[in-house]
């Protein structure tokens, strides 16, 4: 039980330190400086999941899941947290025209997203209203 409190905490923690990542980018975005979002993306990418968002943006969609949960030992849960983040960071691409990076971000987000689709127990319908929209984007 001791260990399941700390992982619920730990998601906790990760969640609240996405949100106000996503605020940056938020306000990044509404300042006309999609770039400076970019960078806090890329970076708490670094820091929190040691995953590098070029490296996701190129990585090989089949084998995506694979390195994510295999080598990075990632859970669907981290892996919900990370695809929102991922979804923010493919807009701010597209602000900056660069649809290339955005497309293959989107693609990479839909793809973690189907996955926590198959592997959690419970439906979100923000996650669904997300894969809707990367779908008309894609």
């Amino acid at each position: 039980m001791l260990k399941k409190d700390y992982i619920e905490k730990q998601l906790e923690q990760l969640a609240l330190a996405i949100a106000k990542v996503i605020s940056q980018i938020t306000n990044s975005k509404m300042q006309g400086n999609p770039d400076s979002g970019i960078i806090i993306a890329d970076e708490f990418l670094r820091s929190e999941f040691d995953v590098e968002l070029a490296k996701l943006a190129a990585m090989d969609k089949e084998h995506l899941i694979e390195y994510l949960t295999t080598h990075k030992n990632l859970k669907s849960a981290k892996l919900n947290l990370m695809a929102n983040l991922l979804f923010e960071t493919a807009e701010l691409y597209e602000r900056s025209q660069k649809e290339n990076i955005a497309k293959n971000l989107y693609e990479r987000t839909l793809i973690i997203y189907d996955y926590v689709n198959e592997t959690e127990k419970t439906f979100s319908q923000h996650r669904q209203e997300k894969i809707r929209t990367i779908k008309l984007k894609i």
